[in-house]
């Protein structure tokens, strides 16, 4: 008798709709329990005998997911564009030219700076990660390299970069010297210092 029932009467559409409390196809914050359309045209769609077993049609998805059209005409679209584009090749390897040789230029310019020794200090301003001085992409000034950073902040020789080319002395890196080990410096050779690490 129990598989009678679940066979001829609940699993059908009519038998879904008769039983739906009883199977839990009601929207547990309604008070008044009344049918989910939704979950019961799921249970309807892929668990009776008669049900078609389209759950995207069910789920009201077929429609909103039925986008591959759309979404290869759009490709073709974007093709068909890029292959109409003329590419400058001289200004595209120029570009590329460019960005290699100024690529280190990420200058030294903080908002409020630290007090640096007034002779030094226009070079260390403005002074880039590369280890040379360079010209800019101006053609005219001349940015100048950690190497040069190194000998302004104590005299050449004394201090170093760890991605320099040239100096001696004490190596500069991102933790060394430490504020502690150069606490009897001068100020400004300590505010100088603070900057190299950072470099």
């Amino acid at each position: 008798e129990l598989c009678g029932f679940w066979r001829y009467e609940l699993l059908t559409h009519s038998g879904v709709s008769d039983y739906y409390r009883q199977i839990g196809l009601y929207n547990p914050a309604d008070g008044a329990k009344n049918m989910d359309p939704l979950a019961a045209g799921v249970f309807q769609t892929c668990l009776t005998g008669n049900g078609t077993g389209d759950i995207l049609q069910a789920l009201q998805l077929r429609s909103p997911l039925n986008f591959q059209q759309v979404l290869d005409d759009k490709f073709v679209e974007l093709e068909d564009k890029k292959a109409g584009m003329v590419v400058d090749t001289a200004r595209y390897e120029l570009l590329v030219s460019q960005a290699n040789l100024f690529g280190g230029l990420f200058i030294l310019d903080p908002d409020q700076p630290l007090p640096l020794d007034s002779n030094a200090a226009p070079k260390l301003m403005g002074s880039s990660l590369d280890p040379d001085d360079q010209v800019g992409p101006d053609g005219e000034s001349l940015i100048y390299g950690l190497n040069t950073y190194a000998a302004l902040i104590d005299g050449a020789g004394k201090y170093s970069f760890a991605h320099g080319t040239s100096g001696g002395g004490l190596l500069i890196t991102g933790t060394q010297p430490s504020e502690a080990s150069v606490s009897n410096a001068p100020q400004r050779m300590q505010n100088a210092l603070v900057y190299a690490r950072l470099k």
